[in-house]
């Protein structure tokens, strides 16, 4: 009997969802708080565009959750994939330094081995299952690159599930994700998580911290290789947006990038749609060759870059 397999994906990954649910992708539901008031990331389109197209929910910024309550959500979402009769089941989550999910998943998948079973048997699957759990490494846009590589390595290329993760650890090292962030508390949020870095190795000083805070500038981030790179800070945030795009497409002239890019915005379909520097950016993409996906960002996006962001990626050739 040839072994069913199965791919799922934690709700922040930003990718088409028309696409995943094409290739019977799951989606692992987040937690997120807003307003105080608890809510969940379903990862569906219609509660993202309801979400961007709430009047009240437009000034607040959603903050991401990981109690009991979460982990019970999450162990529930993964008890319905194991009832299912597949053999391996492949969860590809988003940077464990970005978000919590992988190590909740990965601690509910080892600590409940025999919960599994039991699910298994109860449900009259006698065969045992396989769970792989993989950081991608990427975040947002380059988490959506991920997942949709991974995608089509299982189905065009008939990859087995077991070499899987070997394939991405090479891929993601190769992901670049450039990101327009929109307000100097999401930056401030990055910077607690990670140890941004110029590109000359700096740190980003607590003065030029000031700076951004009182001056509204903007800083273009890179991530890249498990770690963030911030370039020039710009006056505004339409001239950071502008040159972030400018960047990506003299990568993409140059032959550095494969012709293949993927974007996510913080904003409504209509506000996507209405966006002039990111459709001027699709259509010289598309001149150059490239295949262009844009999206929502996810909700569990928005909570760590802020609304309005822009996540832009592409693939190192």
């Amino acid at each position: 009997m040839t072994p069913v397999s199965q791919i799922a994906l934690d709700a922040s990954c930003d990718f088409p969802r028309t696409y995943l649910e094409q290739h019977g992708v799951h989606i692992i539901p987040s937690h997120y708080v807003l307003k105080g008031l608890p809510e969940i990331d379903t990862g569906d389109v219609k509660f993202t565009q309801a979400f961007y197209s709430n009047p009240q929910k437009q000034q607040m910024t959603p903050l991401l959750a990981y109690g009991a309550n979460e982990t019970a959500t999450v162990a529930q979402s993964i008890d319905r994939l194991i009832k299912s009769n597949i053999n391996h089941l492949t969860i590809l989550t988003a940077s464990e330094h970005f978000s919590k999910m992988h190590v909740m998943i990965r601690d509910i998948t080892f600590q409940n081995r025999d919960h599994i079973a039991a699910v298994r048997k109860n449900a009259g699957i006698l065969s045992p299952i396989k769970i792989k759990v993989i950081d991608s490494n990427c975040i947002l846009s380059g988490y959506g690159l991920v997942a949709y590589e991974a995608i089509r390595y299982t189905t065009e290329k008939a990859l087995p599930p077991e070499q899987l993760s070997g394939v991405l650890a090479r891929l993601s090292n190769r992901v670049d994700t450039f990101i327009s962030v929109a307000s100097y508390d999401a930056f401030k949020y990055l910077s607690t998580q990670f140890d941004l870095t110029s590109t000359f190795d700096q740190k980003l000083s607590w003065l030029q911290m000031k700076k951004l805070q009182m001056t509204g500038q903007s800083v273009n981030l890179l991530f890249t290789q498990k770690r963030f790179e911030f370039g020039e800070i710009h006056k505004d945030r339409p001239v950071a947006t502008q040159q972030l795009f400018n960047e990506v497409l003299t990568r993409l002239k140059t032959g550095q990038y494969q012709p293949r890019i993927n974007i996510s915005m913080a904003a409504s379909r209509s506000e996507i749609r209405t966006h002039q520097v990111l459709n001027q950016f699709i259509s010289d993409a598309q001149r150059l060759g490239a295949k262009v996906t844009v999206n929502m960002m996810s909700v569990s996006g928005v909570a760590m870059v802020g609304r309005n962001a822009i996540s832009v990626s592409a693939i190192k050739v």
